[in-house]
């Protein structure tokens, strides 16, 4: 049975990571496989970068660390691609493996993917959308394990991966999503730190969501889905999407599919708790998602969503994050991040981008 599926990859000024996780997908060796990669404005040569990788003339060595170090890269170059630069025509079919969405501006995560998903939905003859993180590789066979799991059981509406530490990989960091705490509107991953494969096959509880590094779903469910919530610049715009999608059916997990995750290396987004820093962009868009995400899911209980701030000021200023509780502040009321600590940030984003 034919199972073409397309992976979409949101990339800002992560050329590098962007790379690695291009080739660990076309190494699938999937005929029916094809790529999206929408770019968000980056300013640190990723569009020129990709493009000279996908024609053959820049050579990815895998890292010595990469779990996928002892996979051969992929060599069948070049690689048939295409640029679409919005607002300068309208693009309803394409038939190279690889098609770049140049968006010309940072427009956040669902911003950034929403043009790629909105042009799927109208693609009759892709069956399957898998959308991933840039700071992601793939484990050989995963697209055609992740379709043949939703033919077996198709009253699924979004489906995960086994995501592992890129740096550890064989510890879990979720067993496809995770579940919620609706009172403080906190989202925790299933299995996270645990040993695999020693977790193996037994039974998950009830997934409430999924991970946005690498969720799946037939193009016929994201058509009744619709695209991301924009409202969401950074985080929880997965935890939304799934509550939604459980509407149409339950969620699972492919444990025959692997995903190993960076979490975040570039922008210090790690939210494991045996981690000191994050950074300041970091923090001010989980305060800032966390208050949307309860605002529009559960109202009733914003109070103590922002009541659970006072604990994690405490634990910021007990680290001597003193200039943390302004983030809060900012994102409780409305505020916005000031632009020269975000521009800072980029700038970091740039130079750390590369491998």
């Amino acid at each position: 049975m034919s199972r073409p599926v397309c992976a979409v990859v949101l990339n800002y000024n992560g050329w590098g990571d962007t790379l690695e996780c291009l080739d660990s997908l076309f190494a699938c060796q999937d005929p029916e496989l094809k790529v999206i990669v929408c770019d968000n404005g980056s300013t640190d040569g990723s569009l020129e970068r990709i493009r000279a990788w996908a024609r053959g003339e820049h050579v990815l060595t895998r890292p010595v660390d990469s779990p996928l170090a002892s996979q051969p890269a992929y060599a069948r170059f070049p690689i048939p691609h295409r640029l679409f630069r919005r607002g300068e025509s309208e693009l309803k079919q394409w038939s190279e493996p690889l098609l770049i969405i140049e968006n010309n501006a940072n427009l956040g995560f669902a911003g950034g993917c929403n043009p790629a998903l909105r042009l799927l939905m109208e693609r009759e003859d892709i069956a399957y959308v898998w959308l991933l993180n840039n700071d992601t590789a793939v484990a050989p066979g995963s697209p055609a394990n992740l379709a043949r799991h939703m033919e077996t059981h198709p009253r699924m509406s979004l489906l995960g991966s086994v995501v592992l530490e890129y740096d550890k990989p064989g510890q879990v960091q979720a067993l496809g999503g995770g579940r919620l705490r609706a009172w403080c509107a906190a989202a925790g991953a299933l299995g996270q730190g645990e040993p695999w494969p020693r977790l193996g096959r037994a039974p998950l509880p009830t997934l409430d969501y999924i991970a946005g590094c690498a969720i799946f779903l037939k193009r016929e469910t994201l058509r009744q889905l619709g695209a991301m919530d924009e409202a969401f610049f950074l985080y929880y715009e997965d935890v939304d999407w799934s509550l939604r999608a459980r509407r149409l059916g339950p969620l699972d997990c492919c444990r025959d599919s692997l995903v190993y995750h960076k979490e975040g290396r570039s922008i210090g987004s790690s939210s494991r708790p045996a981690d000191k820093e994050r950074s300041r962009l970091s923090d001010y868009h989980s305060f800032k998602s966390r208050l949307i995400f309860g605002r529009k899911h559960y109202p009733w209980f914003l109070p103590l969503v922002a009541l659970s701030f006072i604990a994690v000021a405490a634990l910021r200023l007990r680290r001597g994050q003193w200039d943390r509780l302004g983030l809060i502040a900012r994102a409780l009321f409305g505020g916005a991040l000031p632009a020269k600590q975000t521009s800072a940030l980029d700038q970091k984003n740039a130079a750390s981008a590369s491998p």
